[in-house]
């Protein structure tokens, strides 16, 4: 290596342009006044560990200090194409949207197909579309919606065509129908507040799953590990729209489920029966009863039982109990990574819905007799230690956002996300844990100023408008 001057973490428009960057999140004020698009900055590993390209080589090796070095490499060394200047605000969202968001929104099968030689055009316009999408999200940048809606677009054509030839390449289609599903989510709560956004984000889950139960996987033919990521990040997302629409699990997506019970860890089928069984309460028509309060009782005790009995994987640390005595905020547990506390979340989610369900069960009219009145008692006591249930899931919930993430006071500035993966992947995930223990009516008083605070915070952070009456259905 050779000694290239003092090294700049200014994003990759102020370098060419040679202007002072100020380093501002989510992009610097340079960037915006010119309407020109912020790739982010550099980090310690980018600038300490860089790479010669040509003009360095001929400058420095024509130096008089270099001329008695015999120069044994005749040919110019071309430059990786990962470090390659980048010009356009597509090729820039795409390199973001990889490196930063893929992990967040599960979507790591999409990199091992993009990397391919020969890419679908079906996958490359799908690709761009959700990161032009993101990005416009990130920098408030609403021009860049037409041309996301532009590769939108053509990737719907290039789906259809593709589906219309049949097995030519139905990875691809499959990754680009979960991505076109991620882009309904972004773009159409950024651009249009009166649209069908949950209904277009649920018609492309359910067709990538139409796809992946007929054409797929109709033989026993095995899960590869990005096939195996692609597989539950589409289950995940069918349970999420089976909770949203009130409605139950598809016989096909039942018979799937079993089928593919070898190549699932034994956690995740417990815990897919579990949102199973409370899809088909919440679908069971009539009033309060006992049967159906013992049946969500039962399915209460079976979330807590999994809750104990959670792998070593998804261990954590309890955080320090004199921090918290300090602070009127939650204490901060140590998890090993953002999908640790999203599983414990989910879980979570589970309890304070069930309960809420049984505080909806106990009774709204006066007993009339002794019989009545020793029922009424015991079903008073049901909700009260519902209400404590609640209490106990929101302030896990709560205390599972980091401290990186955390406003300081009501008074002082969100913090923002690092170049890095992680910390997206935690503000992506925190977004409807603490949106559904806000809206709980048992939140605890205390939680409630917690909440809103770290909601402003994650909305300035990703861009999504999700602590107003704008927000969309699927947080």
């Amino acid at each position: 290596m050779v000694y290239c001057g003092k090294p700049s973490k200014a994003c990759e428009p102020c370098r060419i342009r040679r202007v002072k960057c100020d380093l501002r999140r989510p992009g610097c004020r340079q960037c915006y006044n010119t309407g020109r698009v912020c790739s982010g900055y550099r980090i310690d590993i980018d600038v300490n560990f860089r790479h010669q390209t040509d003009a360095v080589v001929q400058r420095y090796g024509g130096s008089p200090t270099s001329r008695n070095v015999p120069n044994t490499n005749t040919n110019p060394i071309p430059v990786p194409a990962a470090f390659q200047a980048v010009s356009t605000a597509r090729t820039i969202a795409v390199r973001r949207f990889l490196s930063q968001t893929t992990e967040a929104i599960h979507g790591e099968y999409v990199l091992p197909l993009y990397e391919r030689a020969q890419c679908a055009p079906v996958l490359t316009a799908a690709l761009e579309a959700v990161s032009l999408a993101c990005l416009a999200n990130e920098q408030a940048r609403r021009d860049l919606l037409t041309p996301a809606r532009e590769q939108y677009g053509r990737a719907l054509r290039h789906l259809r065509q593709g589906l219309a030839r049949g097995h030519g390449e139905l990875a691809a289609l499959l990754s680009a129908g979960m991505l076109l599903a991620q882009f309904a989510g972004l773009a159409g709560s950024a651009e249009d507040r009166r649209g069908d956004s949950p209904g277009e984000w649920s018609r492309h889950v359910n067709g990538a799953f139409s796809l992946l139960a007929t054409r797929v996987l109709q033989g026993g033919c095995p899960l590869t590990l990005p096939g195996r990521s692609l597989f539950l990040h589409l289950v995940s997302c069918l349970l999420v729209d089976c909770l949203q629409r009130g409605t139950t699990f598809s016989p096909a997506m039942r018979a799937l489920l079993r089928a593919r019970r070898a190549d699932m860890p034994e956690f995740q089928l417990r815990f897919w029966g579990l949102v199973d069984r409370m899809c088909l309460l919440n679908a069971v028509p009539g009033g309060p009863s006992g049967g159906r309060v013992a049946a969500w009782q039962a399915l209460d005790r079976e979330v807590a039982v999994l809750m104990q009995n959670m792998p070593r994987s998804q261990a954590y640390a309890d955080g320090p109990p004199a921090a918290a005595a300090r602070s009127p905020d939650p204490p901060c547990p140590g998890y090993g990574s953002y999908r640790i506390a999203q599983q414990w979340n989910i879980l979570r989610m589970v309890r304070l819905a069930v309960n809420e369900r049984l505080i909806e069960h106990a009774p709204t009219h006066p007993p009339t007799g002794p019989d009545d009145r020793d029922q009424e008692q015991d079903q008073q006591q049901t909700a009260d230690r519902s209400r404590a249930v609640i209490a106990t899931m929101i302030r896990d919930i709560c205390a599972s956002v980091p401290r990186d993430l955390r406003p300081v006071a009501p008074g002082d500035s969100p913090p923002t996300p690092g170049p890095g993966p992680g910390l997206h992947g935690w503000a992506y995930s925190l977004v409807w844990p603490l949106s559904l223990a806000g809206k709980s009516p048992s939140c605890p008083a205390a939680l409630r100023g917690f909440i809103a605070r770290q909601m402003a915070a994650l909305e300035t952070m990703i861009g999504l408008e999700i602590t107003t009456a704008h927000a969309p259905h699927e947080w």
